[in-house]
């Protein structure tokens, strides 16, 4: 009689905040759930609240400090990659790698509503959120990693852009957004101002004609090297 081989199954992980990382929670301003984002009744969601939920991308689990969960949920090398460099980073305060539609009811609920290029609402999840210590304040990012350019990309980031200057409006705090792809990352970065500096030079470079700002490479390079100090 012929053996049965064994049946081959996914590997996977739980991840699941860690009560005893408390210190490293980040509450993040949710809007009103509608099709407009309303900004007007801001709730708070913390991470601590997030339940379990299994992950089977990019393993073996990743684990970092700065964080509230015991594993970081990334899905490629690329995010391995930048979530080491955050973690490493001496003014990154604390971050995590925020929910996906694959984590179903134990998703993080927070998205913002965009309109898709074809005219329809789409609801953007992000990737990122990260606190950052900038002269002895705290400022909070919301940032987004790609490998690829998308088709919507450009929609995305105009809708988590004003959804970051009308929360920092209507609540207390200061938030920002920034799209960190990966053919302009370095992984020798020693801190969060490294990405900040290139990648808004960069864009700054790019605009320049556009919106009449002008900025010279002397300057942007000036930026880049301030930026290592």
């Amino acid at each position: 009689m012929r053996k049965k081989k064994p049946v081959q199954t996914a590997l996977r992980v739980v991840i699941e905040p860690v009560q005893e990382r408390i210190e490293f929670d980040i509450e993040i301003p949710l809007t009103k759930l509608s099709i407009e984002n309303d900004y007007r009744k801001l709730s708070k969601y913390s991470l601590s609240q997030t339940r379990p939920f299994s992950w089977k991308r990019n393993l073996p689990p990743l684990k970092a400090t700065k964080t509230i969960f015991n594993y970081v949920a990334i899905y490629n090398d690329y995010e391995r990659e930048f979530a080491e460099y955050l973690d490493k980073a001496g003014d990154v305060l604390r971050f995590a790698a925020l929910g996906t539609t694959e984590q179903g009811g134990s998703r993080i609920p927070f998205r913002v509503n965009y309109l898709k290029p074809s005219g329809a609402i789409g609801f953007y999840y992000p990737d990122w959120v990260v606190v950052q210590e900038f002269d002895g304040s705290e400022v909070n990012w919301i940032v987004e990693t790609k490998d690829r350019i998308w088709e919507d990309i450009e929609a995305k980031d105009m809708a988590m852009s004003k959804w970051c200057r009308q929360v920092s409006v209507f609540g207390s705090e200061t938030w920002h957004y920034i799209c960190a792809n990966q053919k302009d990352f370095e992984s020798d970065w020693k801190s969060f101002r490294n990405l900040v500096v290139t990648i808004v030079g960069q864009r700054m470079l790019k605009e320049r004609d556009e919106r009449n700002v002008v900025v010279t490479q002397e300057e942007w390079r000036e930026w880049r090297e301030e930026g290592r100090e």
